[in-house]
């Protein structure tokens, strides 16, 4: 199931707003094909630093950490209480999560961009007031999802832990790579429908607006909040003290103590323990299985376009995702005359 958006009459001002954001997406997205890396690569394409850093699985172990962080914005997290069945459906909404990244990251162009028009459609009737049980403070401000500072706050958290996990498992990266990544960042954040002259110009300028939002007094964890906090360490797949100890201590402290969850010394070592376990593990893996298989989908398309060798190992994950419905993955892609090699 989706999110189901409150349907309450729009008024006349509202209905001005859903004009103009609509008028704003147009706008990203004509800078989006202006300048994507091609139709068949999508936004970023094989070489970029995006690719080289969303490919390593270590990533999705921050996706808890990222969620918690979004919702603590009273907005998003009015949204989300409100507009929104994630409580009932965490996995569920976990797997569009993950399904609209990997088709915005390694999807070709025009994937992208129905994808992010299909979210923004989604969105567009979430709207209303910040409820006291999410925000004592700001009860009664107005919120919107299609706000282009929650849609750069929320992008924001996705691009920083992404990055930190990479450097915690992978490597840390030079001063140029990161200017990179930030740049082309950049991109998935105006596709988000945030306009080119909202995002920040350089990567220090990134830091320091990350630095603002989760050392000043912007972010907070209502009663409701928090209950969704708790929902979310309580499902099938998450019950059991491990994801709570990868994901907190990822957290700043008054965030943890905000939320109302468990640390000491304890939940640290345990969370230093497991970190130094899955960073071994991540670096053993081959890299058939250490890449996400959006990433060897990606390649895969491209080398086709393109006519080049196609990679053992993206067919073989290719063709898995034919028989298994494989998390961070695209559509299978056809590989003309190749089938029966796989």
């Amino acid at each position: 199931m989706h999110p189901r958006p409150n349907r309450t009459p729009l008024t006349p001002a509202a209905r001005s707003e859903l004009a103009a954001d609509a008028a704003r997406l147009k706008v990203c997205f004509e800078h989006v094909r202006a300048h994507a890396r091609g139709e068949v690569e999508g936004l970023f394409g094989p070489g970029s630093m995006t690719w080289r850093v969303w490919r390593e699985g270590s990533w999705v172990t921050s996706m808890m950490a990222m969620l918690l962080l979004e919702i603590a914005h009273p907005s998003v997290g009015a949204g989300v209480v409100q507009n929104s069945n994630f409580q009932n459906d965490v996995i569920g909404r976990a797997r569009r999560t993950v399904a609209s990244t990997a088709a915005w990251v390694f999807g070709d162009l025009q994937t992208a961009l129905t994808t992010s028009y299909k979210i923004h459609k989604l969105h567009a009737r979430v709207r209303g007031t910040i409820p006291p049980e999410v925000s004592p403070r700001l009860a009664g401000q107005p919120y919107r999802a299609n706000d282009t500072q929650l849609l750069f706050w929320v992008h924001a958290t996705i691009v920083d832990s992404v990055v930190k996990m990479y450097e915690s498992f992978v490597e840390p990266l030079s001063a140029a790579e990161l200017e990179r990544y930030h740049e082309e960042s950049n991109l998935l954040a105006i596709l988000m429908g945030v306009p080119p002259n909202e995002v920040p110009a350089t990567w220090a300028d990134f830091r320091a607006y990350m630095d603002r939002m989760l050392n000043g007094d912007t972010l907070e964890a209502g009663p409701a909040v928090r209950k969704v906090a708790h929902a979310l360490f309580n499902t099938s797949v998450t019950r059991g003290p491990l994801d709570e100890a990868l994901t907190l201590g990822l957290l700043p402290p008054h965030l943890r103590e905000a939320f109302g969850l468990p640390w000491g010394p304890r939940w640290q070592q345990a969370h230093d323990t497991l970190f130094a376990a899955l960073r071994a593990g991540q670096r053993a893996l081959p890299e058939a299985l250490r890449y996400l298989p959006g990433y060897h989908q990606g390649c895969l398309r491209v080398a086709v376009a393109r006519g080049e060798h196609l990679p053992w190992d993206a067919r073989l994950v290719n063709g898995l995702d034919r028989w298994v419905d494989l998390p961070w993955s695209l559509k299978p892609i056809p590989i003309p005359d190749m089938d029966d090699d796989i």
